[in-house]
């Protein structure tokens, strides 16, 4: 007789065996989708602040766009007026404060010195609280002098009475570096604190000799001054040398009469130096809302001025604070593809869905591919025991080819063939039972017995 207990149990440790594959495979998943949720980024808040500068001034009115055009993505961009440039930096720099993002001119770093090189540009691997979205536009530094000498260094201001704008001003931080970079200082050279109005009334009045301010073409202030006679612009002689030295300022010229063709103001090429203004958030801010904010900067910025061409800004050049990697993908490629045609919230849940997705396809995959192999073993386990079982009949059979022998040999045959004529095993391994079903039949040629099919109920 054929050996019971591989025959007998075989059924049972297959459901047994198929059961415990499903639950390994079952639990690996649970575990790969845990991980994966723990590490899962968190959805983009619906609300985010932004610190612009005085009402009224630039960086309002701009922040006022970038309000509306996250309107358009379903998110409430929060206004927080400043005094300007330095409040803003301070405030970012402030996890108190609840500020997001901010205008910040450029030359103001929050990296410590130890984390600048010589040229005020960030090492390699500065940890800064803060990243860049990149530069905005152009803020030239008008330098207004009384006389209508040409004064082209700013050594020549030496001994002068100048307007260098209030402490905490971008415009004190950058005059302060120019004109040390030019030997002046409070030991050679008298300096006041004076707001952009009142620097301006006080030239005009006469009580200062010159005044430095940082503002844009359209300022009032700046139209006044070009107005008025007895005042010049100051053309800037080192100009490059400046720009080459501090990278966060660039080399710009105001063409003749851009100002008033009619009146030729200015009257010849004015070479100029300017900082940018930057849109710097926190580190850890949602990269979805560093993209709002990057597209939005592409559509208010990109128009002309009287110093840039169109699409000049907004640009990854003049930083003194690490830019985002997001910024840096946004200028190379543009808009990540799921914010260019989905909605913004479809298109953060599939960024965010995708985390979890990933690990699992990459378990999945390999695991559906390996699975049927797993299940199958035991049916080929099975086959191997018939073949052995078969192979051992006909064994004892060629040892003793006797009458007895025989019949023996036939009833086992016809036992093990019964067995696998109700076997129940996976598709891709039919060929193999059938092929084992040959292998019987041609055991029983040998015995002389083809015509005695196993029993009955299975030649039915």
């Amino acid at each position: 007789m054929i050996a019971e207990p591989l025959l007998d149990s075989s059924a049972y440790w297959i459901s047994r065996h198929r059961v415990l594959t499903v639950s390994i495979a079952v639990i690996l998943v649970l575990i790969v989708s845990t991980i994966a949720v723990q590490r899962l980024r968190p959805a983009p808040p619906r609300e985010f602040t932004l610190s612009t500068g005085a009402e009224g001034g630039a960086y309002f009115a701009y922040g006022a766009q970038y309000r509306e055009l996250a309107r358009r993505y379903h998110l409430t961009l929060h206004l927080n007026p400043s005094s300007g440039a330095q409040q803003n930096l301070s405030r970012l720099l402030d996890e108190q404060s609840h500020v997001d993002a901010a205008f910040v001119q450029g030359g103001m770093s929050p990296l410590p010195p130890s984390n600048l090189t010589f040229d005020g540009v960030p090492d390699d691997s500065p940890d800064s609280p803060l990243v860049s979205l990149g530069a905005l536009y152009y803020e030239p530094l008008w330098v207004f002098y009384r006389g209508s000498q040409p004064i082209g260094r700013l050594e020549q201001l030496s001994g002068k009475h100048l307007a260098i704008g209030v402490p905490g001003s971008g415009t004190r931080v950058v005059a302060l570096d120019l004109l040390a970079q030019s030997g002046l200082s409070e030991r050679n050279t008298r300096f006041e604190a004076l707001t952009t109005t009142e620097a301006a009334e006080s030239l005009i009045a006469g009580r200062i000799d010159a005044l430095f301010m940082i503002a844009g073409e359209d300022s009032a202030v700046v139209r006044r001054l070009l107005a008025t006679s007895g005042l010049s612009l100051m053309s800037i002689d080192q100009a490059l040398a400046y720009s080459r030295r501090r990278p966060y300022l660039s080399t710009v010229t105001l063409p003749q009469g851009v100002i008033d063709f009619s009146h030729n103001v200015p009257p010849r090429d004015v070479v100029m130096l300017a900082t940018t203004a930057n849109l710097l958030v926190r580190a850890d801010l949602h990269p979805a809302l560093m993209y709002v904010l990057l597209d939005a900067a592409s559509v208010i910025h990109r128009r002309q001025s009287a110093f840039n061409t169109a699409g000049t800004f907004p640009s990854a050049l003049h930083q003194n604070v690490p830019l985002a990697a997001e910024a840096e993908r946004f200028y190379k490629s543009g808009k990540p593809f799921l914010l260019r045609y989905l909605p913004f919230w479809l298109a953060t849940y599939i960024d965010r869905i995708w985390v979890v997705v990933l690990p699992l396809l990459a378990l999945l995959v390999p695991l559906f591919s390996i699975l049927p192999k797993v299940l199958g073993a035991p049916s080929r386990v099975r086959l191997q025991g018939w073949y052995r079982a078969l192979g051992q009949i006909e064994h004892e059979f060629m040892a003793e080819p006797h009458a007895d022998q025989v019949r023996r040999s036939v009833a086992a045959l016809d036992e093990l063939e019964g067995r696998v004529s109700k076997a129940r095993f996976p598709a891709d391994q039919i060929k193999d039972l059938y092929a084992l079903r040959q292998a019987i039949d041609m055991v029983r040629e040998r015995l002389a017995a083809p015509h005695a099919k196993a029993i009955v109920a299975l030649r039915r």
